[in-house]
């Protein structure tokens, strides 16, 4: 279910076709990214990235929006109302971008682990690619239609 909210939220903010459509504001309390809005290309959305919160009318009730999935989506940034992805999505984006070649479901199990050692860290950084590599995958095919 999480995997298609956040598709549906990918395609939302396919308006936005590059980083620089973004603008990154940088002070004390944090990092804020203004992200154009889309029917009104002067008005410009604050999104915080620690708070996950937008000013739009969705993220100000707290839910996940566009402008926060287009932050998310350009410069990787983690916000907390960004849909959680499960291991069985992370095994299905290794299986589509190595076919037969991905490791098995069981591969994936650790990625949520509460007491992952470090040594598994680079376990998470793979899943992180695996997964960047399927939304970009998911993003094009959107696109395409």
């Amino acid at each position: 279910m999480h995997l298609l909210l956040m598709e549906k939220l990918m395609a939302k903010c396919r308006y936005i076709t590059s980083k620089t459509e973004l603008e990154v504001v940088t002070s004390v309390e944090g990092t804020v990214y203004r992200v154009i809005s889309e029917t009104d290309r002067q008005l410009l959305h604050e999104v915080d990235a620690v708070l996950g919160v937008c000013s739009c009318s969705s993220g100000m009730t707290g839910r996940c929006c566009k402008h926060q999935i287009a932050v998310y989506k350009w410069f990787n940034e983690s916000l907390p109302n960004v849909p959680p992805v499960t291991d069985a999505a992370r095994y299905a984006a290794a299986r589509l971008a190595l076919g037969d070649e991905a490791p098995s479901a069981q591969f994936y199990a650790s990625m949520t682990a509460t007491d992952m050692p470090a040594a598994t860290h680079l376990v998470s950084v793979w899943g992180s690619v695996l997964l960047q590599t399927y939304y970009t995958r998911i993003l094009q095919i959107v696109t395409e239609q």
